[in-house]
C-alpha cells in the first residue's frame, strides 16, 4: 500500500521546507438546514482558521479555487434566500461579494479546470459554465454545456490535466465523459460524499457526509479503482463539509536548479584555469587572491602552472604551483610565490568537494619580511576553484 502522509512534515508534492503564505485549502461547512461557515487550512503547520461569521441562511454548497489567481468562488444551493447565487469569497476575512445569479435554482458544485475556466453542476440540469465576473445586467452568469438532469451531483473535479471530470453522486465516484455524456464507477465510498477535490496527478480529497471524524481524507486513484488512505487525513473538526478548494499551483514548491556540473581537471590533460584564496588560519595577513593557468599531464597525474596575485597591501605577486593528483581528485601540490621582497612556500593536502578544492597546509615566509620577527610561518587555507 502507498501512503501519502498527510502532516505538516510531508503533503506530497504540496509542501516543502518552505511554501507560499497562500498555500491553503479552503472548505465550508454547513450548519443544520442551510448555516454556511467557511474555513481555511493552512498546509504547512495544518492549522484550521474559521473564515468570518456564519452565513444564516445562505446554504452555500460548492467551492472553487482559480488555478493562478487563487481567487476563491461559492454557490449557493436552494435552500436559502439566494438559490444559484454565485458569490466570490474574501479568503483573508470570509466576506462573500455577489458575482450573478447563476439562473439555475440550485447551482450544488463549482470546479475550475487548468485553463481557468469555471464550471458547476446544476441540479436538475446537468453541467454548466460560469462568467467569474458580474454580466452587469440581469441575464445568468451560467451556461448549460451539457444536459443531465437525471444525474444527481453532490461535487466535482477535474483531473490535473484537465482530461478527466470526477463526480461525487451519492457514494460513488464517478468519471464523467464529456464527449458522450456517459459515466463510468471508479470506486464506491463507505459512506455519502460532499466534497471532492483533486490533491494531484493520482490523488483526490474529499469529505463524507455527517462525519463524526471532522476530517477531510485522502483517495488513491489506481488502475482498478481507488484505495483510501485510511491514515492520511486532515482533522478540521467540522462535521458537514459542502465543498473544498485546495491552491494546487501555489502550493507547489520552487523547482530544485538543475545541478551544474562541476568542472574537473581535464581526463585527457590540457590547460585550465584557476581562481582563489589562501592565507593564515588565524592571522589576518598573508591572505592573497591568485589567478593561474594549469598544465595538466593526465598520463602522470601531474600539473605545472604559474599566475598573478595580490596580497594584502595589493602588491603583485608571481607564483608557480607544481603537484600531482590521484583519482579521488585527492591533490599534493607545491606553490611558491615570490617577488623582490617575498619568497614563501605552502604544501597542502587538498580536498574536492562539489566543484572546490579546500586545502590545508603551512606557509613559511623564507623572506622573514612577512611574519613577526621570530615567527617563521603559519597553518594556512586554500581554497580554489576551476573556470
Amino acid at each position: 500500500m502507498r501512503n501519502l502522509v498527510l502532516t505538516s512534515a510531508v503533503l506530497g508534492l504540496l509542501l516543502s521546507t518552505s511554501v507560499a503564505a497562500d498555500c491553503r485549502l479552503y472548505g465550508v461547512q454547513d450548519g443544520g438546514l442551510n448555516d454556511t461557515q467557511f474555513f481555511s487550512v493552512d498546509m504547512d503547520s495544518l492549522e484550521v482558521q474559521t473564515l468570518g461569521e456564519v452565513y444564516a441562511g445562505y446554504d452555500v454548497e460548492g467551492l472553487a479555487i482559480h488555478p493562478n489567481s487563487n481567487a476563491v468562488f461559492a454557490s449557493a444551493g436552494d435552500k436559502g434566500a439566494m438559490a444559484g447565487m454565485l458569490y466570490q469569497l474574501n479568503t483573508e476575512d470570509g466576506s462573500l461579494t455577489e458575482v450573478g445569479a447563476s439562473g439555475f435554482n440550485e447551482l450544488d458544485s463549482l470546479a475550475f479546470d487548468p485553463s481557468g475556466q469555471l464550471w458547476g453542476w446544476a441540479d436538475g440540469a446537468g453541467l454548466v459554465t460560469l462568467n467569474q465576473t458580474s454580466t452587469g445586467d440581469a441575464s445568468p452568469q451560467a451556461s448549460l454545456v451539457i444536459p443531465a438532469a437525471d444525474l444527481i451531483v453532490q461535487d466535482m473535479t477535474w483531473s490535473q490535466d484537465g482530461h478527466d471530470l470526477y463526480l461525487v453522486s451519492g457514494q460513488d465516484l464517478l468519471r464523467f465523459n464529456t464527449e458522450t455524456v456517459t459515466t463510468h464507477l471508479v470506486c464506491s465510498l463507505p459512506a455519502e460524499v460532499e466534497a471532492l477535490e483533486t490533491y494531484n496527478a493520482d490523488t483526490l480529497l474529499f469529505s463524507m457526509h455527517n462525519d463524526a471524524s471532522g476530517q477531510i481524507k485522502a483517495l488513491l486513484l489506481t488502475e482498478d479503482g481507488c484505495e483510501m488512505l485510511d491514515d492520511d487525513s486532515i482533522t478540521t473538526g467540522f462535521d458537514d463539509v459542502e465543498g473544498i478548494a485546495l491552491a494546487v499551483e501555489a502550493c507547489q514548491p520552487e523547482p530544485e536548479p538543475e545541478p551544474e556540473e562541476p568542472v574537473q581537471l581535464p581526463e585527457e590533460g590540457g590547460v585550465v584555469s584557476l581562481q582563489g584564496n589562501m592565507g593564515c588560519v588565524d592571522e589576518n595577513y598573508a591572505a592573497i587572491q591568485f589567478n593561474l593557468n594549469l598544465n595538466v599531464f593526465a598520463d602522470t597525474h601531474q600539473f605545472t602552472g604559474n599566475g598573478f596575485a595580490q596580497d594584502y597591501d595589493t602588491s603583485d605577486l608571481y607564483f608557480t604551483l607544481t603537484g600531482w593528483y590521484d583519482a579521488n581528485m585527492q591533490i599534493n601540490a607545491t606553490m611558491s610565490i615570490y617577488n623582490y621582497w617575498l619568497g614563501m612556500w605552502i604544501l597542502v593536502r587538498t580536498d574536492y568537494i562539489d566543484g572546490q578544492f579546500d586545502a590545508t597546509g603551512h606557509l613559511y615566509d623564507l623572506t622573514q619580511t612577512l611574519f613577526t620577527p621570530g615567527i617563521e610561518g603559519c597553518d594556512a587555507y586554500v581554497n580554489f576553484y576551476l573556470q
